[in-house]
């Protein structure tokens, strides 16, 4: 099945307190990315969109799935088909808010959230962190992004969406 996906930049009021990103480009907000937001099903997604959503595989686990969107390298977490969470691929235009790309840094996140950061240890990276940045009110509401960091402090993951979908660890658990 093919699906598809906008490429528009999405705007967000109440940001205001985040840095505005350096470079134009897509930009990932807790709400999505351009005209893919999270709370769609693939079939609104796609009447939203101009870009192909692929449907990867089975069922992960019970209502759980994973769609991508190669133009954009991005993974889209499909919870009982909606998404809830938006990943960025290596190799992709899409920046997070704050302008964060995957290569940045920790001092970078800090630099654009500012006591928004919630630090957490990796699982898997010994000296690795994961970055959390969430909102309980205002657009964002209950939704967040997380950025993930290796031993060196370098970004190498960046997922946005529902509050407990950013927070899974693998995948949809």
């Amino acid at each position: 099945m093919r699906l598809a996906v906008t490429s528009a930049v999405v705007l967000c009021a109440g940001a205001a307190s985040v840095a505005a990103a350096p470079s134009p480009g897509l930009v990932l907000t807790p709400l999505g990315v351009g005209h893919v937001r999270v709370g769609m099903t693939p079939a609104q997604a796609q009447r939203a969109s101009g870009r192909n959503i692929v449907l990867d595989g089975a069922e992960i686990s019970t209502g759980c799935r994973y769609a991508t969107v190669p133009s954009l390298r991005v993974y889209l977490m499909l919870l009982h088909g909606r998404i809830a969470r938006i990943d960025v691929a290596r190799g992709s235009p899409v920046h997070a808010l704050g302008g964060i790309r995957r290569g940045d840094t920790e001092a970078d996140v800090r630099a654009a959230f500012g006591p928004k950061v919630v630090e957490t240890q990796h699982a898997y990276v010994p000296d690795g962190s994961y970055l959390t940045v969430g909102w309980r009110t205002g657009p964002y509401a209950h939704r967040g992004i997380r950025f993930e960091t290796n031993e060196k402090g370098t970004v190498t993951d960046i997922y946005a969406g529902r509050r407990d979908p950013i927070r899974y660890v693998e995948g949809c658990a």
